[in-house]
């Protein structure tokens, strides 16, 4: 079985015994970016992947996808998963330029929409490489991963999701094309992830009475907030239709 697993550090508790695992169960492992990830899923290069909703979203539309409802990476309120940084002489203007080097990501993408649909005001992304105060030199706003308290005012995405929908956030589910895939996977998806993990870790935010969380199991809303999310990425066209959330040993498909 091919797995694709995204590098970035922020997968890492979901995949910490990736390698192990990969050598008890005879797996054939593939790294690369969130996006190449999402690629070869769709193209067939690999058969199971960790994937973003925008990731799942972009391929099942014309690959009958499941997603396991095992091991998720879930965020609720203010996690410092993801930033807004905003330019200290924010301008006016109905429109405003924000930077990122990672703008295929998912939570860069989102956080962009979120603070149009927050604030009322266009906001278009560009992809620009540099420090966030160097970025914020030539830009209204950065966005970029985690969270430097030197660069204020900043909004936590996470955050800002929650205020703007009542929902948490799935950031990354396992996805799999099912006519290629073993009986064992959810069993081989949980073995892949760190086994000290808990089921939630409690998040302490800059600020007074500032918490989240960060959800490691599928929990009673996920699919009702995962769901949510595809919606709001449809809305801001960045999925061609709103597709339905199909879990794996659940929705039967055609073998």
């Amino acid at each position: 079985m091919r797995v694709a697993i995204p590098e970035h550090p922020f997968y890492q508790p979901l995949t910490a015994n990736v390698d192990a695992v990969s050598r008890q169960f005879g797996l054939q492992l593939r790294r690369g970016s969130e996006l190449e990830c999402a690629v070869w899923l769709k193209n067939n290069a690999v058969s199971l992947a960790l994937l973003s909703p925008l990731g799942y979203g972009l391929g099942v539309q014309s690959v009958d996808y499941r997603i396991i409802a095992g091991p998720v990476l879930e965020l609720d309120n203010c996690t410092h998963a993801a930033s807004i940084y905003l330019n200290p002489s924010l301008r006016a203007a109905a429109e405003l330029r924000f930077a990122s080097p990672t703008v295929e990501d998912f939570l860069i993408r989102l956080g962009t929409f979120v603070f149009q649909e927050k604030y009322d005001r266009v906001t278009h992304l560009f992809r620009a490489d540099g420090t966030i105060g160097a970025l914020l030199q030539q830009y209204d706003g950065v966005v970029a991963w985690g969270f430097d308290p030197a660069f204020e005012p900043s909004l936590d995405i996470s955050e800002e999701w929650r205020d703007l929908t009542n929902a948490p956030l799935p950031a990354a589910v396992w996805v799999c094309r099912p006519e290629d895939m073993r009986a064992n996977v959810t069993t081989i998806v949980k073995a892949m992830q760190d086994s000290t993990l808990p089921a939630e870790r409690t998040i302490q935010c800059r600020g007074i009475s500032r918490t989240g969380s960060i959800r490691y199991q599928w929990g009673e809303y996920t699919e009702e907030a995962l769901a949510l999310v595809l919606e709001f990425l449809f809305y801001y066209q960045q999925l061609p239709r709103i597709p339905a959330v199909k879990i794996w040993e659940r929705d039967p498909f055609e073998e």
